[in-house]
C-alpha cells in the first residue's frame, strides 16, 4: 500500500511539472508568435519602439518579483497549514497596494521623462502603458500564486486566457486595422485583465490575521531587502545595452536584437517553466531534507534541464538564417549570426539561474544583490564603448559579460553559505 501511495504521489508531482511545462510552452509560443506578427505588420523599427516600451514594464515585473512573488514562492511552502489562509491573504493585500502604488508612480514618470525623446509620443503611450502595469502585474501575481500553491492547472488556464486572447486579438487587429505600439499595449492590458477576473474565482479561502500579516511583512522584507535592489540592477545590467543601442544606433538595431532572441523562444519553455516549479520544490526540499536534499535536487534539474536546453539551442544555432527567413521573411537578413551569441548567453544564464534558485531556497539573497551590483557597475562602465565601437556585437558581448559575472558571483555566494556538492541519482 505504501508503494502504491508513493507511485501516485510521484505521478502527481510529474503531472504538475508537465502542466507547468505546457503552460510555459504556451506562453512562450504566444509571445513568439506575437513578436512575429508585430515584425511583419508593424515593421522592425516599430517593433524596436515596442521593445523599448516593454523594457520599462519588465523593470516593474522585477520589482514585483523581489517584493512579493520571490518571497512568496520560497516562504509559502514552509508555512504551517493552519497559517496558510492568513499568509495568503497578507500577500494578497501587499500585492494590491504595491500594484496601485507602482501604477501611480509609473504614470507620473511617463509624463516627466521622455523615454523616446518625443514628449507627444510619450503622452500618447501613457494611457496604455498605465493600463498594462495594472493588468499585467495583477495577472503575473495570480499565475505565480497558483504555481506557489500547486494549482498548476488553474495557472495554465489563467495564462491561456491571457496569452491566447492576446495572440488572437493581435492576429485579427494587426491584419485588419492600422495599429501602432499603443494599440498593441491596449490588447496586452485587456487580455491580462480578463485573465485576472477568471483567476479570482479559484482562490483559496482566505483569513485575516493582523499577527500573521506583521510576521509576513517582516519576513518578506528580510527576504526582499537585498533582492529588490538585485532585481533593479539585474534589469539595468541586462537591458542597458539594448536601451543605449536604441539611442546610439537606432530602433532597427533593437528590433533585430529582440527579434533574433525571439527565435530562441523555445528556451523560455525550459527556463521560465522551471522558474514556475523549481523554486517552490527547492524550498520544500530544503525545508524537509536540508542542504543535501536541496543540492541533489538542483543537480538533477541541472542535468535534465541542461540537456533539454542544449537540444533546443543546437536546433536554432545550426541553421539560424534558414529559421529567420522562414519566420520573418527578409526582415532579418544579415542578422543570423546574432543567434549564436544568444545561444552562448542562454547556456550561461541557465547555470546562473540554478545558483539563484539555490540561494533563494536558503533565503540568502545578499549574494544575489552583490552579483547584480557588480554586473551593473560593469555594464554602466562598458555600455557606451561597447555599443559605440562594436555596434550590435557590443550589445551581445555585454549580455554575455552580464551572465558570466552573475555565474561566478552566485557560485561564490553558495560556497560561503556551505553549499554541498550534489549527489545525483535517478533510480
Amino acid at each position: 500500500m505504501e508503494s502504491l501511495r508513493s507511485l501516485i504521489a510521484r505521478l502527481w508531482r510529474q503531472s504538475r511539472v508537465n502542466w507547468a511545462l505546457m503552460d510555459q510552452a504556451m506562453v512562450s509560443a504566444a509571445n513568439f508568435l506575437s513578436g512575429v506578427l508585430m515584425v511583419r505588420y508593424l515593421g522592425v523599427a516599430e517593433f524596436g519602439v515596442f521593445t523599448i516600451a516593454w523594457l520599462t514594464i519588465e523593470l516593474l515585473y522585477n520589482i514585483q518579483f523581489s517584493l512579493i512573488i520571490g518571497p512568496m514562492v520560497s516562504i509559502l511552502p514552509k508555512q504551517p497549514s493552519e497559517d496558510r489562509p492568513a499568509y495568503i491573504a497578507s500577500v494578497l493585500v501587499k500585492q494590491g497596494v504595491l500594484t496601485l502604488l507602482i501604477m501611480l508612480l509609473y504614470r507620473t514618470a511617463l509624463w516627466g521623462v521622455g523615454f523616446f525623446g518625443d514628449g507627444a509620443g510619450l503622452v500618447a503611450l501613457s494611457g496604455p502603458l498605465s493600463a498594462v502595469v495594472l493588468a499585467c502585474l495583477s495577472q503575473n501575481f495570480v499565475r505565480r500564486y497558483f504555481f506557489a500553491t500547486g494549482s498548476v492547472v488553474s495557472a495554465f488556464f489563467v495564462d491561456l486566457i491571457r496569452y491566447g486572447g492576446q495572440l488572437l486579438a493581435l492576429f485579427w487587429l494587426l491584419r485588419t486595422t492600422e495599429m501602432g505600439t499603443g494599440g498593441v499595449l491596449w490588447i496586452y492590458a485587456a487580455s491580462a485583465a480578463i485573465a485576472v477576473v477568471f483567476g479570482c474565482f479559484f482562490f483559496e479561502a482566505l483569513e485575516w490575521s493582523p499577527v500573521i500579516f506583521r510576521q509576513a511583512f517582516v519576513r518578506h522584507w528580510r527576504f526582499a531587502r537585498w533582492l529588490v535592489m538585485s532585481e533593479i540592477m539585474r534589469w539595468v545590467s541586462g537591458n542597458i545595452y539594448t536601451i543605449v543601442a536604441g539611442a546610439v544606433i537606432g530602433p532597427v538595431a533593437v528590433g533585430a536584437i529582440r527579434g533574433t532572441q525571439n527565435l530562441m523562444g523555445l528556451c523560455h519553455v525550459f527556463l521560465l517553466g522551471f522558474e514556475n516549479v523549481v523554486p517552490v520544490t527547492a524550498a520544500r526540499r530544503y525545508h524537509e531534507g536540508g542542504m543535501r536534499a536541496l543540492s541533489t535536487y538542483l543537480g538533477k534539474v541541472g542535468l535534465l534541464g541542461g540537456a533539454a536546453l542544449g537540444v533546443v539551442i543546437a536546433i536554432a544555432a545550426v541553421a539560424p538564417a534558414f529559421w529567420l527567413g522562414l519566420i520573418y521573411g527578409d526582415a532579418y537578413e544579415g542578422y543570423a549570426y546574432l543567434v549564436w551569441w544568444w545561444a552562448v548567453s542562454y547556456s550561461i544564464g541557465f547555470m546562473a539561474g540554478l545558483e539563484n534558485v539555490g540561494l533563494r531556497a536558503l533565503e540568502e539573497t545578499k549574494p544575489i544583490f552583490l552579483a547584480f551590483l557588480i554586473s551593473s557597475l560593469v555594464a554602466v562602465a562598458t555600455v557606451y564603448p561597447l555599443v559605440n565601437l562594436l555596434g550590435v556585437i557590443g550589445v551581445m558581448l555585454g549580455y554575455i559579460l552580464h551572465e558570466v559575472i552573475r555565474l561566478v558571483c552566485l557560485y561564490r555566494g553558495l560556497l560561503k553559505v556551505g553549499w554541498m556538492r550534489p549527489r545525483v541519482k535517478f533510480l
